[in-house]
């Protein structure tokens, strides 16, 4: 402001005093030759003549602060206060070419903050990736189990009750993908590869389970693929996540933006399966569904090899990690008597003196200055091993395998066990897992988990039963509902979505001020509310006067979709005690622990090579 004042007044040339302070003399010089529109001199006086009012408001705030010690009088500015204080926020330099083509985007909800962040690339890959495989692709294979094994391979409601589990089953199997990801890099990448080799393999099984001869015996090897490709799934999204949780650990601020953007991308998939699969399963060509599926899902492999979501190296990650470490080390070390700490209070590792931490001048030189040893390999260079991460972790990787075998016992007693080998193999996976858990898990992580499994074994659903009496024909059930396909499948669903956004809606703005007791609470009653419409029609007490689809939609859509993604949304926010309590990082980094941290820089390089 003051230059425009002295634009308007004519420049003078300001010789300065001793110590380069203002002062010494004042030469005028010969303004130059511009003339200044008298609308426009206006506002350009104000600021070159300030009222008296500006002027005493200044000189009292110049009494009030007093001359700053060695400056001749001269008082430097007031600091700003926090409130005025504007953080820094990163923009990515393709988003900064994208909103300087385009303004408008910055503006969207949730794509311009993430985008701004994170750039489009990244971005748009991370959702459509998403969109593809967890969203239309997994859908359609769900939407698909009953047509395929009970009209098409014609098997009855008991196997295919045991059959359809197969699917959640895949997904159990998470852990391995993240924990083998995590000690074996790929090729130089700890995702990259392996989510390009998931979806090529995942469209393989899928297409396998399309193309089988429609009898029964294309039962058994129907649900193997069925298991295999939903595994194939879950590893893309299991890794996916681990790369947006290490982009949201870089710049946090953005993470919410980024999952909500995922998460829309889900929602949004699933709308596409649900409105695909209806028709095609009232035309008898479910099969379609399922080669539709393998299709996208062998599309979504663009991103992974050309490496849109802009992953960086393994030796790039450890020596990230590393680093992250250092930086929290130091800070703890400020307080001679803080502990190093995991959220719930367990008490990881004591931080005492710089010897113990190795926290020395000498080890904490310029980043840029430290090189990364090369990193152990196998299978002739192939994979690089991060044995750091395994021996950090040994209890976590433990556990990862013991879930992942429990996974494939349950599968194979599915197939071939009886009802009381079922049973039995069940009750002691469950048992022997969650039991584990405890030990092998923070302590807050293995409640949250104890109760999930809990809460959902003891909701117990029976689709078998349940979709043979809502779709049976009337030669077959005379006095039954008849839903065709499109209404089961179609309508339902996107009403079940929509009732969905708005649990999550509720959730943000009632649930997320109360404790997560009472929102847990509130669900179960409202799911076993929700179960009571099942009865209703089952048991008829709703006819004549009202219909069976008006009571379906109520019960199993509204109520339901409403109280299953309101608890949903609740046990994945960051404020959740077990999401709060993991690191940053999926799988192994979920639970990692910090022990007995050596000095020197050795342990650092170690460390930066190796993983933490």
């Amino acid at each position: 402001m003051a230059a425009l004042g002295a634009w308007v007044r004519g420049p003078r040339e300001t010789c300065c005093g001793a110590e380069g302070r203002p002062g010494g003399t004042v030469h005028p010089v010969a303004p130059p030759s511009l003339s200044i529109h008298p609308s426009l001199s206006l506002p350009f006086l104000y600021f070159a003549f300030p009222s008296q009012h500006s002027v005493m408001s200044s000189q009292a705030r110049f009494d009030s602060v007093g001359p700053a010690t060695g400056t001749d009088g001269v008082a430097p500015p007031p600091p700003l206060s926090a409130e005025e204080t504007v953080p820094v926020r990163p923009v990515h330099a393709e988003a900064r070419t994208l909103f300087n083509a385009a303004p408008f985007l910055r503006y969207f909800p949730i794509f311009g903050a993430s985008v701004e962040a994170f750039g489009p690339r990244c971005v748009l890959s991370v959702g459509l990736s998403e969109f593809l495989c967890k969203g239309v692709a997994d859908y359609l294979v769900r939407f698909s189990l009953y047509p395929m094994f009970m009209v098409r391979f014609g098997v009855d409601a008991m196997t295919y009750q045991r059959m359809s589990n197969l699917a959640t089953m895949g997904w159990s199997m998470k852990p391995l993908a993240a924990m083998f990801s995590d000690i074996f890099s790929f090729f130089g990448y700890t995702k990259r590869w392996y989510l390009a080799v998931s979806c090529v393999v995942g469209a393989a099984f899928a297409v396998a389970f399309g193309v089988l001869p429609a009898t029964k015996a294309s039962a058994p090897p129907a649900a193997v693929f069925v298991f295999l490709t939903c595994f194939t799934k879950a590893a893309v999204d299991i890794l996916t996540q681990g790369h947006y949780s290490r982009l949201m650990r870089r710049i946090p601020h953005a993470g919410p933006s980024l999952v909500s953007w995922v998460w829309w991308w889900v929602l949004l998939g699933s709308l596409v399966a649900s409105v695909i699969v209806g028709p095609l399963a009232d035309a008898r060509l479910e099969w379609v569904g399922v080669m539709v599926a393998a299709v996208l899902q062998f599309l979504a492999t663009f991103f992974f090899v050309m490496n849109w979501y802009g992953e960086n190296t393994n030796r790039s990650n450890r020596a990230e990690d590393a680093r992250f470490l250092r930086v929290g080390l130091a800070e703890a070390a400020k307080d001679p008597n803080a502990k190093l700490q995991e959220d719930g209070g367990v008490v990881v590792a004591e931080v005492g003196d710089h010897a113990m931490l190795g926290l020395s001048n000498e080890v904490c030189v310029d980043e840029e200055e430290e090189e990364v040893p090369p990193l152990p390999t196998c299978c002739c260079g192939v994979f690089e091993v991060n044995k750091e991460v395994a021996r950090r972790n040994w209890s976590m990787v433990v556990y990862c395998l013991l879930v992942t075998a429990g996974a494939v016992a349950m599968a194979l007693v599915t197939l071939f066990g009886n009802i009381w080998a079922l049973l039995g193999a069940c009750i002691a996976v469950s048992v022997f897992i969650c039991g584990f858990g405890f030990f092998a898990l923070p302590l807050v992580i293995a409640k949250a988990n104890l109760y999930s499994f809990v809460s959902t074994a003891a909701y117990i659903q029976l689709p078998g039963a349940l979709d043979s009496f809502y779709m049976a024909k009337p030669d077959c059930l005379p006095d039954g509902p008849h839903f065709s396909y499109f209404f089961y499948n179609t309508v339902g669903s996107i009403i079940g979505t929509v009732c969905g956004i708005a649990g999550v809606v509720l959730f943000r703005y009632v649930f997320s001020k109360r404790s997560y007791r009472v929102t847990f609470v509130v669900t179960t009653l409202v799911a076993v509310v929700a179960s009571i419409f099942d009865l209703i029609i089952v048991e008829r007490w709703n006819r004549p006067r009202v219909s069976d689809h008006v009571v379906y939609v109520l019960g199993d859509q509204v109520v339901a979709g409403v109280c299953y993604h309101a608890e949903l949304h609740a046990k994945h926010h960051s404020a959740f005690p077990a999401v709060s309590a993991r690191d940053r990082e999926h799988g192994v980094r979920a639970a990692c622990r910090v022990r007995k941290l050596r000095a020197g820089r050795v342990e650092y390089n170690r460390l930066a090579a190796d993983g933490v």
